[in-house]
């Protein structure tokens, strides 16, 4: 049985070092732990079959004091094996045949512990209230994959999505694990996903055990000199290429297949977009200084560090000593080199650190928050230049406690200054100013802010109006809502309509003007005319007054109209007789008739596309008709005229014959439609 396998000088020598650890200060359990993972993994590479109680805890804790009898020259609880005596004795007498054997050593375990010791670090912060029960799972499936032979080696020996595979398939799914480990399945897929992450994260790449081949040293020579721009994985151009320089410069042919070759020359080499690059001392010195740089990047707090910082700073020598020559590019290199610091994650767009959330917005409402007054764009990528330009602006955006003070400038609001009792003036000043109407003006507030807040005022001049409109849009966004162009009480979204209805009710005449700058200050397209018809009428092209201030005399306006348009419907261009209408107070115009049929008409339907702001154009259409609407009336005449054939000739007659402002309707297919069915019908 693999238990009863006799310890070897190599298993010693880690033994001692571990001793000598422990004098050194470093727990004696800890030193434990680390040996038995050690050692088992040691054995397991070695295709040992093992169980659960080899070279495990207990046992390396009474072989630690074998040891320690034998290094202190006294009894330390357990007498000193022969083995542990003659390793002292090497350690003390031949360091140099003794540091040999310990870098054997360290070669047998290094890796796989690493690997493991870094997935296990990773599990502890990404589920620190699990993490004991999952690695504990991680033990068991270890433990039945290999003495299973399910696999043959560590599951931290070079892991690959097969090892997964493998473990869902024989461990996880295997009829004993289910019935042994019953409690602990739960947890079984949740490793998995851990350890498939962790492999992708990491890009956990193949040991090189095969850097002594003299053959591997004769490829990599006509990789670094024949193929600068890469060697193309399985291209039938590259693989001849490579061939021929083979045998032009050894003299012979290659000695395994050319998937062979690529496989030995992925691991030695650098893949990246399917292709492999030379990587020598030179280019992994240039790695380094990233690396140092990302180091230093997270020192001061970065807590994600881009690619595109990264390249900015080195993309010359990148280019010229690596051949790479953009931000995917070092992505790619990065993530499949196997000399990434583990402590990190190579994601899509930048690099973080294990047990630190990335968040860039973060970092960049830190910067702000630290300063008192304005500051550029730029002076802020100054002090977090490890994150982009493209992603400080989208952050800026982001921050709601941000504003935009002046082009390109950003101020953290909370830092503007206003006392207490200031701030609670203010809100008053605003309750007040809005409490007739309902909302308040946006761009009337810095003086609202002026009068209620005189010393905060006095030392804000320096900010414009809409500086100070955005500041206090943060500082009072508890007690308001704020638009581009008003300010209401929280929950109470402006009604805009009702704003145009109550600004006409308060008033007996209106002007054109004074609507249009209502329409102004609340930055509106248009004015919102039905609203303003409810209380008014229209009586020429620049005024409107209150229902009721013009009388008319319904039925003989009616029976003046029916005598001189007796069609079906009139446009209303073409209504000119006004002086053959009975007398108003004010005189007869297409303004005045245009509100007579909205309002009063008892035997006329206004029929209009829109209104118009600055003209009046639709139908004047007996109440008698069939014809509902606009579509109707159009598709009619459209039906009974025969100078158009198509919707561009449609429209260009609508607006001829004023029955709309311009050749445009969004209905004008239906209504084409509508008047072709109806003049067939007519014949």
């Amino acid at each position: 049985m693999a238990r009863q396998v006799p310890w070897d000088k190599y298993e010693a020598i880690i033994l001692l070092e571990a001793w000598l650890k422990v004098k050194s200060g470093t727990p004696k359990e800890q030193m434990v732990n680390l040996v038995s993972n050690q050692l088992r993994l040691k054995a397991v590479n070695q295709g040992l079959d093992i169980d659960e109680t080899f070279r495990n805890t207990n046992g390396i804790r009474f072989q630690l004091a074998s040891m320690a009898t034998a290094f202190e020259k006294t009894d330390m609880g357990k007498p000193a094996t022969k083995l542990f005596s003659q390793t002292v004795e090497l350690y003390e007498n031949d360091q140099s045949t003794y540091q040999k054997l310990k870098e054997e050593a360290e070669r047998m375990v290094a890796d796989s512990i690493e690997f493991k010791n870094g997935f296990f670090q990773y599990v502890r912060e990404l589920r620190p209230k699990s993490s004991v029960v999952i690695l504990k799972v991680v033990e068991y499936m270890e433990n039945f994959a290999t003495s299973t032979k399910a696999l043959t080696h560590s599951i931290f020996d070079n892991p690959t999505d097969e090892t997964i595979a493998i473990l869902k398939k024989k461990v996880i799914n295997h009829k004993f694990f289910i019935v042994r480990y019953k409690k602990y399945l739960p947890f079984a897929d949740e490793v998995l996903r851990l350890l498939a992450d962790y492999i992708k994260n990491t890009s956990y790449d193949k040991t090189d055990v095969i850097d002594n081949d003299d053959n591997v040293s004769k490829y990599f020579a006509i990789l670094s000199q024949e193929f600068d721009e890469g060697y193309c994985i399985g291209d039938y151009l590259h693989r001849t290429r490579f061939q021929s320089a083979y045998n032009e410069r050894f003299g012979g042919d290659l000695e395994l297949d050319m998937n062979e070759v690529e496989q030995i020359l992925e691991s030695v080499g650098q893949v990246r977009d399917n292709r492999i690059f030379y990587v020598d001392n030179f280019n992994q010195t240039l790695l380094s200084s990233i690396y140092d740089d990302l180091k230093t990047a997270f020192d001061r707090g970065a807590t994600a560090v881009y690619y595109d910082y990264l390249y900015d700073r080195y993309s010359d020598r990148l280019a010229s000593n690596m051949s790479v020559y953009g931000v995917d590019a070092l992505r790619s290199v990065i993530q499949s080199d196997r000399n990434f610091p583990r402590e990190y994650r190579a994601m899509k767009l930048y690099i973080a650190k294990y047990g630190v959330e990335a968040d860039s917005n973060e970092e960049i409402r830190k910067v702000l928050q630290d300063s008192h007054v304005p500051i550029k764009v730029e002076n802020i990528q100054a002090q977090v230049e490890h994150i982009p330009m493209y992603r400080i602006k989208q952050a800026l955006v982001q921050l709601d406690d941000v504003v935009n003070v002046d082009e390109g400038t950003y101020f953290y609001a909370p830092n503007f200054y206003i006392s207490a009792e200031e701030k609670i003036a203010l809100i008053r000043a605003v309750r007040s100013a809005m409490s007739n109407r309902g909302f308040l003006v946006a761009k009337d507030l810095r003086e609202v802010f002026r009068s209620a807040c005189p010393f905060s005022a006095m030392d804000s001049e320096c900010f414009k109006d809409n500086a100070i409109r955005n500041i206090l849009r943060v500082l009072l966004r508890d007690e308001f809502e704020f638009s581009s162009s008003v300010i209401t009480e929280t929950g109470k979204q402006l009604d805009y309509g009702q704003v145009f209805e109550n600004y006409a009710a308060e008033r007996e005449r209106i002007t054109i003007n004074e609507l249009l700058e209502l329409k102004k200050e609340l930055s509106l397209p248009s004015v919102y005319w039905d609203n303003i018809f409810k209380e008014m009428i229209r009586i020429s092209a620049t005024e409107f007054v209150r229902k009721g201030t013009v009388l008319f005399d319904v039925k003989a306006v009616d029976r003046a109209l029916e005598e001189m348009y007796p069609e079906e419907y009139t446009p209303l261009k073409d209504v000119t007789l006004f002086l053959n209408l009975p007398p108003v107070s004010v005189r007869w115009n297409g303004f005045l008739l245009e509100s007579f049929l909205r309002e009063y008409s008892e035997k006329f339907r206004l029929i209009q596309l829109n209104i118009s702001q600055d003209d009046y154009f639709g139908v004047m259409l007996k109440r008698t008709s069939k014809l509902e609407n606009y579509n109707d009336v159009a598709a009619d005449m459209l039906a009974r005229n025969n100078s158009w054939s198509d919707e561009k000739s449609a429209l260009q007659l609508l607006k001829a014959m004023n029955f709309q402002q311009k050749a445009a309707n969004s209905s004008i297919s239906a209504i084409i439609k509508a008047a072709k069915q109806k003049r067939l019908n007519m014949n």
